[in-house]
């Protein structure tokens, strides 16, 4: 038996309400037993036969065992139009209720209250796709590119709802985006580009590992893997902040300390300030020592901080230059 006639196996025994949950335990088991044998052909075809059954009484599992795949290596594409298809309408509904129920109560009272029974189905089935969700956004790019059509349903649910808040982090990932850190103190610089950091403790922790100046280690090579999507999701390890990070706006020859402009770790790399189509990071010492766990919120989120030039000297000092005078 190879993956595809698994994956067939899988989806009958899915589709047939008789069927015990041991006979679909089972299948699944079979299926994951094939798998590390299959050829990328076999893997696309299983895994599109299973994510075209999501609007099934089992939908919500097969969702599962795709985001579960994707996990063990398969590519997400085949369960991106399925997975979005079958959420979209869940998640406008939820969001829906979400603003309804927002409108200055108690939360939980108000949706107890107000919320229809088909509406509260659609609340409590959205949930059993959590980890799908995860994983695809979290695996593919492209995926979260289309799953911004979404972004105004999301925001209204993401206060209250675990897919909302999960789904909102990931559609305001990054990718290729161009990168401008400057170190006024020292005239070091770089540009590069950035791609799949969720926070700013997390470009913190990159920026320590690449960016130029330092003979000695800034962070510890587990940690520096760890954020960009490798290796264990924590490592245990408490990561002392170098600097200060600070938006453009706090150079006017000088670095301000005002707080207005720093960027906080807690923070989002797409909230960072634009100069010249570049987020632009300005370093400075630390006022206090910040420290956090050495850890990244998508098991499947590679991050990437690539440098495309450091900078001399002269090229840091005509970027401050430029922002002194903006």
């Amino acid at each position: 038996m190879n993956f595809v006639d698994a994956a067939h196996d899988l989806v009958k025994v899915a589709l047939n309400t008789a069927s015990s949950d041991m006979e679909l335990q089972q299948a699944c088991q079979q299926l994951f037993s094939v798998f590390s044998k299959s050829s990328d052909t076999e893997e696309n075809e299983g895994m599109s036969l299973l994510a075209n059954e999501l609007d099934c009484g089992r939908g919500s599992y097969l969702a599962l065992i795709c985001g579960a795949l994707i996990e063990h290596g398969a590519k997400a594409q085949p369960l991106s139009e399925p997975l979005l298809k079958r959420i979209t309408p869940l998640i406008e509904s939820s969001a829906c209720v979400a603003q309804i129920c927002n409108e200055g109560e108690d939360f939980s009272q108000a949706f107890e209250r107000n919320t229809s029974a088909e509406q509260k189905e659609a609340w409590e089935l959205l949930g059993k796709f959590k980890g799908p969700v995860a994983a695809l956004l979290s695996a593919d790019p492209q995926a979260r590119q289309k799953a911004k059509a979404l972004q105004n349903s999301v925001d209204q649910l993401a206060p209250h709802h675990i897919v909302g808040h999960w789904m909102s982090l990931l559609l305001k990932v990054l990718d290729r985006e161009p990168l401008l850190v400057l170190e006024p103190a020292s005239s070091f610089g770089l540009v590069g580009t950035m791609s799949g950091i969720v926070d700013n403790h997390q470009l913190h922790v990159l920026l320590m590992d690449v960016f130029p100046g330092s003979d000695n280690t800034r962070v510890s090579e587990q940690a520096a893997a760890t954020a960009r999507g490798h290796g264990p999701q924590e490592t245990g390890e408490l990561i002392t902040g170098h600097w200060n990070m600070y938006s453009w706006q706090a150079w006017s020859g000088t670095l301000s300390d005002n707080n207005e402009h720093w960027i906080w770790g807690e923070g989002n790399p797409c909230d960072i300030p634009l100069f010249e189509n570049h987020r632009v990071v300005l370093l400075g010492p630390p006022s206090y020592k910040r420290t956090w766990n050495s850890a990244r919120t998508f098991k499947l989120l590679r991050a990437d901080l690539t440098i495309e030039k450091e900078l001399s000297n002269d090229e840091v000092h005509f970027w401050l230059t430029k922002i002194s005078n903006s």
